[in-house]
């Protein structure tokens, strides 16, 4: 495991923290406790999973601000673009190609602060994050 997928690990479980207290589905409940019973070594994967997604988010929201700003924001109007205007209240607002997504956070007594990960490559099998793909 690298420094940077400690602090990445670290910062996933400071988050889930925050929402200890917040109110669950039971039925949703049962079927994780189910599936945590037939498979007790989940939680490893499905870190790996939420880690490696939040990466490639963070690439396509930082690709399609690049690819916006190229065309100048600008985005012909799809035949169903008048009426989720008409629905939604966009008017002629420009509207990205995906909702917002955030970069990962670091929680801190002061509230979230956007950190950005940078980008290192790591061979597949060598690191925490790497077996993720495999």
């Amino acid at each position: 495991m690298t420094p940077q997928e400690r602090q990445r690990v670290k910062e996933l479980f400071d988050r889930l923290a925050t929402l200890e207290g917040a109110a669950r589905d039971t039925e949703a409940e049962r079927e994780i406790a189910q599936g945590l019973a037939r498979a007790p070594n989940a939680a490893y994967a499905l870190v790996q999973t939420v880690l490696v997604q939040n990466e490639a988010l963070n690439h396509a929201e930082t690709r399609i601000r690049e690819l916006e700003e190229q065309t100048g924001g600008h985005r012909p109007e799809g035949f169903l673009d008048t009426m989720r205007g008409a629905l939604f209240g966009r008017g002629d607002h420009p509207r990205g190609s995906v909702p917002s997504v955030p970069q990962a956070s670091k929680w801190n007594s002061g509230g979230p602060a956007t950190v950005a990960y940078p980008s290192v490559p790591t061979p597949p099998g060598s690191s925490f994050l790497g077996t993720a793909a495999a």
